[in-house]
């Protein structure tokens, strides 16, 4: 999958690890590393399908105010919210 990050400091902590953000300082290193890990799941699948087999993401999706956001698990505290585009069709 193509990974877009809403939140700048999100993407900085991926790509380096740590974040000037005071949002996300408090965070533990373990924390981090499996944030890491569960992006690096995403950018892996090819679809939709393929979280569902990784059984400890506990893959959701949400319905009613959070119609359209995904989940998945990064521990048992903190979840990673994304959305997932679907390309067009195009019939001939």
């Amino acid at each position: 999958m193509i990974i877009f990050f809403d939140d700048k400091a999100l993407e900085e902590l991926y790509y380096t690890g740590h974040t000037s953000d005071k949002k996300y300082k408090r965070l533990q290193n373990s924390i981090i590393k499996a944030y890491i890990k569960t992006v690096n799941y995403l950018r892996a699948a090819t679809r939709i399908e393929d979280l569902y087999r990784i059984h400890s993401l506990c893959y959701e999706k949400k319905t009613g105010d959070r119609k359209g956001q995904e989940f998945i698990r990064i521990n048992d505290k903190y979840r990673l919210r994304f959305t997932s585009l679907l390309a067009p069709t195009v019939f001939l």
